[in-house]
Order: structure tokens, then sequence, then C-alpha cells
């Protein structure tokens, strides 16, 4: 059983969507740390429950539905770009005066975070990247691709057997993705996020980016992940300087689903260290 944290939701205003932002932590003034937690291209901010939960008690978290995923709405009928969403994390970040935060990013959740983590250098105090697409490598495409249905399918399966927490969260992501599908939301992102991915060129200069902004990041891949390959994991680790990476067998695509235990306690222990080591710097 986990003890009680407090719970609150946000809504703000980003150009035509209202977008919704979860939030649950310990009381006022205990907190460790602020972690905010970016959804990929087949999910929402409920795909992070089970690791919230967890965190949550040391932690405040944060979780973002993009502008047409799960709670959120957008009134224009259109796709918002990568650099939209990186926009959006980073006004979230002010409006609710996180100070000092770790990104958590899954899927393309992880390359809007690293967008932020270059251009709010001073708020983002580390980057945990899971099963993460990076704006440093190409975006594998889920609109024809095996592999994305492969993903979308395993998701699936893991809602039906509800097995890895209460299902009541289960049932619930998989209403609002099927709400979702029904808005069309899903495949407008995709083509947004597919037509604003970054050029080979842009890649390169993404990669200085990130040397640059040098922020603390860990990296948490599943071993049989099909979507975003471990090439991606292995190139962040020859790029940047300050990088552990951990991989779970047997874990997908899906880690905060299929290992939330693993990955909650990876996740505490990289905060927990680089909370005690800024400290210390201080």
């Amino acid at each position: 059983m986990f003890r009680s944290a407090e719970h609150r939701e946000h809504w703000f205003t980003f150009g035509p969507c209202s977008v919704a932002v979860t939030e649950r932590g310990p009381p006022h003034g205990t907190a460790r740390g602020t972690l905010l937690f970016i959804h990929g291209r087949l999910a929402n901010a409920q795909l992070w429950d089970p690791l919230i939960l967890r965190l949550s008690l040391n932690f405040r978290c944060l979780a973002v539905d993009l502008p047409g995923f799960g709670k959120s709405i957008c009134t224009d009928q259109r796709g918002f770009s990568i650099h939209e969403c990186a926009i959006l994390v980073s006004q979230l970040i002010r409006r609710l005066d996180l100070g000092p935060v770790f990104l958590v990013g899954h899927d393309v959740g992880g390359a809007i975070a690293e967008i932020c983590s270059t251009r709010a250098e001073s708020t983002v105090r580390g980057v945990v990247l899971v099963n993460a697409a990076s704006v440093i490598s190409s975006l594998p495409s889920l609109q024809f691709g095996w592999w994305g249905l492969a993903a979308r399918w395993r998701l699936d399966t893991l809602l039906r057997e509800s097995t890895l927490t209460n299902r009541q969260l289960f049932e619930s992501l998989q209403r609002s993705l099927k709400q979702s599908d029904r808005r069309g939301a899903l495949a407008r992102a995709w083509r947004e996020f597919e037509r604003s991915w970054p050029s080979p060129e842009e890649q390169r200069a993404w990669k200085a980016s990130l040397r640059h902004a040098g922020k603390p990041t860990l990296l948490l891949w599943g071993s049989h992940e099909t979507l975003n390959s471990r090439e991606v994991a292995f190139e962040l680790l020859r790029e940047l300087r300050e990088v552990a990476y951990f991989e779970r067998e047997p874990c997908g695509h899906w880690p905060p689903l299929e290992a939330p235990v693993w990955a909650s306690v990876k996740i505490r222990d990289f905060a927990f260290v680089e909370v005690a080591s800024r400290r210390l710097m201080l």
C-alpha cells in the first residue's frame, strides 16, 4: 500500500489548447525535488501513474497531457510540432513556478525533454529518457511501420491483462486513448512530429547543443524494445558527458507499465544523487 499524497489538477491555455497537468506529491515544503513527466505518441499522462504512485512520496510529480491527448483539448484540428511542445513544457515550468526540475520523457516525450534541457538550462536539473526518441537520431514512423503497430498491440495487451497495477487505472487509460483516436489527435500528432523532426544536418547541431547543455542524463531502456532502438541510447552514451544507462530484461516499449518498480527506483536514485550533489556544490 502507498501512503496518500496530495493530488491536484492544473489547467492552462496554450494557443488554441486547454492543457491538463496532473500533480501529486508530499505535503508542501517536504518534496525532495520536482519531476515533470512527458508522454509520447501512443499514450498520455496516465502512462506515468504507476511511477508517480511511488515517486510522489518523496517528489513533487507532474504529468502533462500534450495538446489533443488525454484530457487536453484543442479547438484547432491540427497537430503540434516537437518544438511547440517544448515551448509548452517550458511555459508550464514558469507558470507553475516549478523551479529546478527533472524532465522524464518517454518516446517522443524524450526528444521534447532534450529540447527543453537546451533552452531552459537554468531550470532543468536533469533528464530521464525512457525508451525515448532523440533529436540526434531519426524518428521511426508509426503510421505505416510494423514496429509502431507492435508497440500499440503490446500496450493493448497490457491494458487487457491489467495485472501490473489496479484495473481502474488501465480502464481509464484505455478509455482516454480511444477518445484521442476518435478525435484523430494521434494521427495529426504523428504527422506533425514527423514533419517537424530534425533533418540529418539539424541532428548534428543538436548533438553539439546537448553536449554544451551538459545535463545529467539517465537512460532507461527495455531489452525487447523494437520501436526506438537501443542504438538511440548507445549514440547518446557516446555523445553525452554525464550519462548512465540501464536496461531491463524482459521489458519492451512500456517500462512505466511493464516494470514500474524498477523504473521508479532508478529515477528516484538518480534524482536523489543529483539533488545531493547540487547541495554539496552549494
